[in-house]
């Protein structure tokens, strides 16, 4: 038996290994033809699969280059149009100039591959649920094993940068507070997404979404709430960010916005204690947000509060500071299965970090 010293009843760490740069087959692909691009999917593949499997296929030998120089992405940015040719952002600010040149390496290749996601979307090559997926693919495919990298990944590539739309509270401060502060290099991507998005129609089902997700306000994007509880997920866990959500949005009058917020909460609280893997979020996301397959999913097995603000954190079964309205994930992985026949995920017991000073040893 191992025997933690200084921790009671802890378990001892357990070794991670990480992947970085390593692509992940997707469960979903393994095994399975691959169709052309642009013909009819095969296999029993839809287009997001054959998406998927596109990404994972190139990633390996996008990843092996040197990313662009933040001068390149700087460069890119400013040189991005919209349908109507005017620029897709604003001229960058000193502080988003430096932001981006503050980028490393994993960053600068994430920032690249959305800004590819961005072109894709812009010219109708793709709809705006395949953004999504495609985007937390690439943020897969970059952080391998490593569950902190991808949330990051993901959570820079979504930024919000209008925290009287979408804030964990009136200021900013409390989104920084709530582990979902913005990034001032993201809200750059998310700027240009938001635009594109309006441009486009909006986030609907006729964008791919699943009906269960798409905001009562379809010009709002559902990349950056997804992005956002995500982080405060992984940061504080899901039953805090389940009370950010109850603050935020009103269930009676906005259900796919609070359904999108749980879901997230839910996986980032999963890949903080490494029951999930990155690749399995996008799966799981890709299968639970789109309208390719609507069986087998538990959207209503909550009853979220039917108001917002104070009276949504004042009227819960447990009446605190903690939310109890929480989605299972071991109950959307039993969900994913029984919808891929040939899929085998799994929801591992919770990760506990034990500090690395702590001396482990092996008892008799």
């Amino acid at each position: 038996m191992a025997v933690v010293e200084g921790v009671t009843g802890a378990p001892a760490k357990k070794e991670q290994t990480t992947l970085k740069k390593e692509s992940v087959t997707p469960t979903a692909a393994r095994d399975t033809p691959v169709a052309d691009g642009h013909g009819a999917a095969t296999g029993g593949l839809s287009p997001d699969e054959r998406d998927e499997i596109r990404l994972t296929q190139e990633a390996q030998q996008s990843l092996d280059d040197p990313p662009p120089t933040s001068e390149q992405l700087i460069e890119r940015v400013e040189g991005m149009k919209d349908k109507n040719g005017h620029p897709l952002h604003a001229p960058l600010t000193d502080e988003e100039k430096q932001a981006i040149q503050n980028l490393d390496e994993d960053d600068r290749h994430m920032y690249d591959a959305t800004l590819d996601e961005l072109e894709s979307l812009n010219n109708g090559d793709t709809n705006e649920s395949q953004y999504m997926i495609n985007v937390m693919q690439h943020a897969a495919d970059i952080s391998g094993n490593d569950h902190d990298q991808f949330v990051h990944l993901v959570g820079m590539a979504f930024s919000e940068g209008n925290a009287g739309q979408s804030g964990l509270g009136i200021m900013e401060g409390g989104r920084g507070v709530m582990g979902a502060g913005q990034n001032p290099a993201g809200v750059v991507l998310e700027s240009m997404h938001q635009t594109i998005n309006g441009q486009n129609g909006g986030s609907t089902v006729a964008a791919g979404f699943d009906p269960n997700i798409v905001d009562a306000d379809p010009t709002s994007t559902v990349t950056h709430h997804f992005g956002e509880l995500l982080q405060v997920g992984h940061n504080r866990g899901s039953k805090l960010a389940g009370s950010a959500q109850d603050f935020m949005d009103n269930y009676a009058t906005n259900p796919g916005d609070t359904r999108n917020g749980y879901f997230a909460a839910m996986l980032g609280e999963a890949l903080r204690d490494q029951r999930i893997t990155p690749q399995d979020a996008v799966n799981l996301t890709q299968w639970a947000f789109t309208n390719q397959d609507t069986t087998n999913k538990p959207w209503d097995t909550i009853s979220p509060p039917t108001q917002d603000g104070v009276g949504g954190l004042i009227t819960r079964p447990i009446g605190s500071l903690f939310s109890d309205n929480q989605y299972d994930i071991t109950e959307w992985v039993n969900g994913y299965n029984a919808s891929h026949p040939n899929a085998n995920m799994t929801v591992a017991d919770p990760y506990y970090y034990v500090p690395e000073e702590v001396n482990v040893s092996t008892a008799p």
